[in-house]
């Protein structure tokens, strides 16, 4: 069970580490003093953008992507 041992172990060790990651990510986000959407946008930005953002914009984004996959 040496290789196939040695596969599962790293495999473990990468579960706390993407919590761990994606974790400090989402605090940062959410410390940021202000909106993370206004912050992502930039100053510059319009209210439209905004809220398109904010209200799933990312993902009328990515069903457009996903729709002309392959």
């Amino acid at each position: 069970m040496g290789e196939a041992g040695a596969t599962l172990r790293r495999l473990a060790y990468t579960i706390p580490v993407v919590w761990l990651v994606v974790s400090v990510v989402f605090l940062l986000i959410h410390l940021v003093p202000g909106d993370p959407i206004q912050q992502m946008l930039g100053e510059g930005a319009t209210a439209s953008a905004v809220s398109l953002l904010g209200m799933g914009g990312l993902l009328i984004v990515w069903k457009s992507v996903l729709a002309k996959a392959p």
